[in-house]
């Protein structure tokens, strides 16, 4: 497979139109420790009084996985019912709403403490659809979920990255049918 050309000028993958992440097509594209979040006010929380926040990334066609915790974590009953689950090392903890950690999905929605988001977004992963080549977006969207008990509205921030996949040279197929 071809990888990306040697002499192409090195420039910052910000994940914005000018400047794309750059994967190859059919190849798993490796955008972790890419992405952080952070919230002014959970910094000055203490751990027993943190607040969740809802971590919501589409693909457009590709696939994108974010990998579990590395290392010890436990996994209980969710307050979503039979079904869910929760991820917790710690006191950090996650809840998986749509999708499945480290499975390959077009949408993965996880709820859970600043920490553990940001640990499971250091797993960030990305494939393109097989043979698929050309620009892609991967939007992620973050939900403060502070106040939902309250007056005060409910802070979001949406953020499009966007991917070019570049094409590879797939090698020719052989088929043969045997006739009997």
């Amino acid at each position: 497979r071809r990888q990306l050309e040697e002499n192409r000028p090195n420039k910052l993958q910000t994940g914005t139109i000018d400047h794309p992440f750059l994967c190859v097509e059919d190849l798993l594209c490796d955008l972790s420790n890419l992405v952080n979040i952070s919230d002014v006010d959970d910094a000055t929380t203490a751990d027993e009084h943190r607040k969740p926040f809802r971590l919501r990334v589409t693909s457009h066609y590709g696939t994108i996985s974010i990998n579990p915790f590395a290392g010890d974590f436990d996994v209980e009953p969710a307050r979503g019912g039979p079904g869910t689950h929760r991820i917790s090392a710690g006191k950090h903890w996650i809840e998986p709403y749509q999708g499945t950690p480290g499975a390959r999905e077009n949408v993965v929605e996880l709820v859970g403490t600043l920490q553990a988001l940001n640990q499971m977004l250091s797993g960030l992963n990305y494939l393109s659809e097989e043979n698929k080549f050309g620009m892609d977006t991967i939007t992620m969207y973050v939900e403060d979920m502070c106040c939902m008990n309250s007056s005060s509205t409910v802070a979001t921030v949406k953020r499009v990255f966007h991917v070019d996949v570049q094409p590879s040279n797939d090698p020719p197929a052989v088929s043969m049918e045997l006739f009997g």
